[in-house]
């Protein structure tokens, strides 16, 4: 337990700390606690090819062709998920290659680094997690194409 006079101490420590000012500084304390990126808010992590998730997602806008914004938004959210699932299938190759190459010691890449052996169990559950999450994603953005599609094909009042 820290004494009072410690606690003082750390308060008048705190104040003279701003923290990063720079956007580069702040940028990169913001990824400081990057472990796995399965539930970062970012969509591509700095190590990984912007080009080839634009290309994911470009390959998917050609599949499901949406037309509303409401579509648009579910195709990007669904290539989010098919790319961090891409991620986490990654980190569990790396991790099943360094566990058998040496189990005494994870050495990760890059945002794999922090990820102990011990959090092996939250790969089965995030892949459960996403895996969930990508079928709801396709259901609802069927369930979207398929009313558009109905109300375009339904008779209108005036016709009738």
């Amino acid at each position: 337990m820290a004494t009072r006079k410690q606690i003082a101490a750390n308060r008048r420590n705190a104040k003279k700390s701003s923290g990063p000012t720079s956007a580069a500084g702040k940028a990169a304390s913001s990824r400081n606690s990057l472990k796995h990126g399965v539930l970062s808010q970012r969509a591509v992590a700095d190590h990984e090819d912007r080009q080839a998730y634009e290309s994911l997602l470009r390959q998917l806008i050609d599949e499901y062709r949406p037309e509303t914004a409401l579509e648009c938004t579910l195709v990007e959210r669904l290539s989010i998920l098919i790319w961090r699932e891409k991620r986490l299938a990654e980190t569990e190759a790396e991790l099943f290659k360094h566990r058998h190459k040496n189990a005494q010691e994870l050495a990760f890449a890059d945002f794999l680094k922090a990820l102990p052996l011990s959090d092996q169990h939250l790969i089965g559950r995030y892949q459960g997690m996403i895996g969930r999450q990508i079928r709801d994603m396709l259901k609802n953005l069927r369930e979207e194409q398929d009313l558009r599609l109905k109300a375009i094909q339904a008779p209108s009042k005036d016709e009738g």
